[in-house]
This record gives C-alpha cells, sequence and structure tokens, in this order.
C-alpha cells in the first residue's frame, strides 16, 4: 500500500511541477505559435494529471489506499468535564474508530458518538479525567 502511495503521490506531485513550470514559461512566450504549442504541452500535461487522479480514487475506492493513524490524541480539553474531542481526520469507515479514554476502550454509539471528525462522550462516568488520556486508532 504505502508504495502505491509513494508512487502515485510523487507522479502528481511531477505533473503539478510540470503544469506549474509550463504556466510560468507561457508569460514569457510572445507568438501565436509559441502560445499553441506551450498550451498542446499543458493540456497533454493536464490530462495526464487527470489520469492519475482517476486512478487514483479508483484505488481510494477499492479499499487499496488505506491510511491509519494511531494513538492520535484528539485535541479537546481534559479536564474532566469536556466531552467534546476532534480528531485530525474523520475515520473510514467511521466504525473503524477505536477510541480509549484511560486505556478503557469505550463504544461507539453506547459510550460515544462520531460525528465526521467530532467524538462526544456521552456517557458521563467515562470524561476524561484532569490529567485523564484520550488516544484513538482509526484508518482514514
Amino acid at each position: 500500500m504505502d508504495t502505491v502511495n509513494t508512487r502515485q503521490d510523487l507522479e502528481i506531485k511531477r505533473l503539478a511541477e510540470a503544469v506549474e513550470y509550463l504556466i510560468k514559461y507561457i508569460t514569457t512566450l510572445s507568438t501565436h505559435r509559441e502560445m499553441r504549442q506551450a498550451m498542446t504541452v499543458i493540456n497533454q500535461e493536464f490530462s495526464n494529471l487527470a489520469s492519475q487522479v482517476v486512478q487514483l480514487q479508483a484505488a481510494v475506492d477499492n479499499g487499496d489506499i488505506v491510511q491509519y493513524v494511531e494513538s492520535e490524541v484528539p485535541t479537546g480539553d481534559i479536564d474532566g468535564v469536556n466531552a467534546t474531542f476532534t480528531l485530525a481526520h474523520a475515520p473510514i469507515p467511521s466504525t473503524s474508530l477505536m477510541l480509549f479514554v484511560g486505556g478503557v476502550l469505550l463504544i461507539q454509539d453506547t459510550d460515544y458518538t462520531l460525528d465526521s471528525e467530532i467524538i462526544s462522550i456521552t456517557n458521563p462516568a467515562l470524561i476524561p479525567p484532569l490529567s485523564g488520556t484520550i488516544v484513538a486508532f482509526y484508518k482514514y
């Protein structure tokens, strides 16, 4: 999975850099012929980039490319009162989230709810106490 991700990232970066270079180059052109030639190259680069995006989206849709988050501390005050925390990403699927408070695994829709990347602890007894811990593991 990492190889596919890295290869796709490098290809997209390469294409984006080529398009950026060509756009800068166009501003130096003076004739219509030069302009047409440059636009032909840019159109080809955009076509290549669009193809890469389609392939990347298909890989994501097929589950071939998955990002994992391990030991993320969601943002939010850990003060014994706050029950709302925010993840860096929305888990996909939402059921991939494993949330631990003080080392105890919480149960989604019983102990907490998840709305995109927003966690709301619904069981007051499980709100992290002052100096407590809350840790998340998930894929997106």
